[in-house]
Order: C-alpha cells, then structure tokens, then sequence
C-alpha cells in the first residue's frame, strides 16, 4: 500500500498528476478522496483507461466506473442538528460553517443540518452558513465576518470533521 497526498485538498490538475504518477508506478488500485465532483472525472478516466478500478472514498464523483464507499453525509448532518439541540436546548442563533463550496460531503451535511432544524427544531437559528472553496484563511476571513454581524451566537457547527482552532475562535465565543 502506496499512500500519496497533496497538501490537503489542492486542486483538481494537482491531484489529476499525483493519479498519472501513481499509474505509471504500477498499481492494482485507487482509493480516491477527489478534491472536487468535476475535478475527479480525470483521474477516473486516467484509471480506467489503464484498467485501475478506483473506489471512492469522498466528494461524489457520479460515474458507473467508480465504487463507492461513503458514509450518508445528509444523515451526518441530520444527527450534529440533534446534537447541538442537546448541547442547547434553549436554541438561539448559531453559524454552520457549511464546508467547501466544491464538495459533496459539505453540502450534504449543511443541507441535512437545516433540514433537520426546519423540521424539528424551531428555536435553533442559522444566521450565517459560509462556505468557500478550501482555503483556511479565507474560511476563518468568512467565519469572523459572520460572527461580526451576528454577535449573539450561540453554537457553531462545521461540516468538517475538525473544528477552527481554539485560539482562532475570539475569546468571546471560547466557552
């Protein structure tokens, strides 16, 4: 077993080189984690026309040649809904930080988490669901922009399975 990352999730022509250096390698397989839903076409197609089966692992990539091996992410995003009126019962407002623009996961979990909230939790308030395509300074930019105009929060729920750092949070929103 071979494992190749970029640095996190670069971009679609990063990961597209990493899959040709890895085909030409040699390999019987690719677990693929696809930085974005269009960006992955390319290196299943790369695979495919070199008879690697590739199996998803991530962001969808609707495609017959991929196998898929994914968690419900609207599920996950139904369940943090449950789990924030525990941590809250009395609601108020909160920001989902809604994940990266160009994945599947993300989007599932936001929609899941404010269905969720639409259908049974009323006193729950999304204010803010900022979202970007992956840059953590721009996201952390978008999240202290939201909580600038809506100072009153209560929660915050990301769709990502790490939260920012503690000393990224103002003081304010710590506890």
């Amino acid at each position: 077993v071979r494992h190749t990352a970029g640095q996190g999730y670069t971009g679609p022509a990063d990961q597209l080189q990493d899959a040709e250096n890895i085909l030409q390698r040699g390999t019987d397989a690719i677990i693929l984690a696809p930085v974005d839903t269009q960006g992955g076409v390319s290196v299943v197609d790369a695979a495919a026309e070199a008879g690697v089966p590739v199996v998803n692992v991530s962001t969808e990539v609707v495609d017959p040649r991929v196998y898929m091996v994914m968690q419900d992410d609207y599920l996950m995003g139904k369940a943090a809904a449950d789990a924030v009126h525990e941590l809250v019962p009395e609601g108020g407002p909160g920001i989902v930080m809604a994940g990266p623009a160009n994945a599947t996961w993300s989007k599932k979990r936001a929609v899941g988490f404010a269905d969720q909230v639409a259908e049974k939790y009323p006193e729950i308030e999304i204010v803010a669901a900022p979202n970007q395509l992956v840059d953590p300074e721009e996201g952390l930019s978008d999240f202290e922009n939201a909580v600038a105009s809506n100072p009153d929060i209560k929660w915050i729920f990301s769709t990502h399975h790490v939260l920012l750092l503690p000393d990224t949070i103002p003081s304010k929103f710590s506890d």
